[in-house]
């Protein structure tokens, strides 16, 4: 499953070149930082990051988890990717 997932990138790179209807890497940036990007496998997927890092570089897509018993799937749940805060205040 996770393989399916590494397609979405070039989805996601021709939806951000469309969105900036241009093939300028500046363009084309901005355009990916701006999209709403669904992906087929897991949805709704963004960049985020800026609260934290000042650019919204950091990619947010859902997260699958799972629980295996004898060797059998009992549980499929999707996490949301959400922006995370500020990072904490370092000790000195």
């Amino acid at each position: 499953m996770m393989a399916l997932g590494f397609a979405d990138g070039v989805d996601w790179l021709i939806a951000g070149i469309k969105k900036a209807d241009s093939l300028d890497p500046d363009k084309v940036k901005v355009g990916l930082e701006t999209v709403n990007f669904v992906s087929r496998i897991w949805g709704p997927i963004k960049l985020g990051g800026m609260p934290r890092y000042g650019i919204a570089h950091i990619l947010q897509s859902p997260i699958a988890i799972t629980q295996i018993k004898n060797c059998e799937n009992v549980g499929l749940a999707l996490a949301p990717g959400e922006e995370g805060g500020p990072p904490p205040e370092r000790k000195k």
